[in-house]
């Protein structure tokens, strides 16, 4: 699931969007009731990644989120040029 940074700009709170979206997609996966200190915590760790993504870069190009084997990856590309 790929959420762009165009997206996110229609909403107020990123944040909050972006939790909101992943815990539906996690919910979809059969992730919401079995685990749900992991669904939790996937959902803290997509929260403070976008906030980070909007305080100290600018904001997100794009929010990738993957699940594969019991493993959740998280990418966020934000808009802050690459520092050498």
């Amino acid at each position: 699931m790929t959420i762009t940074g165009a997206e996110l700009a229609k909403h107020a709170t990123p944040a909050r969007y972006v939790r909101e979206v992943v815990k539906l997609q996690l919910a979809a996966l059969g992730l919401a009731d079995d685990a749900s200190d992991y669904v939790e915590s996937v959902l803290l760790i997509v929260s403070e990644l976008v906030t980070n993504a909007y305080r100290h870069a600018g904001g997100a190009q794009s929010i990738r989120v993957t699940y594969d084997t019991g493993n959740v990856t998280i990418e966020v590309d934000d808009t802050a040029p690459l520092r050498q």
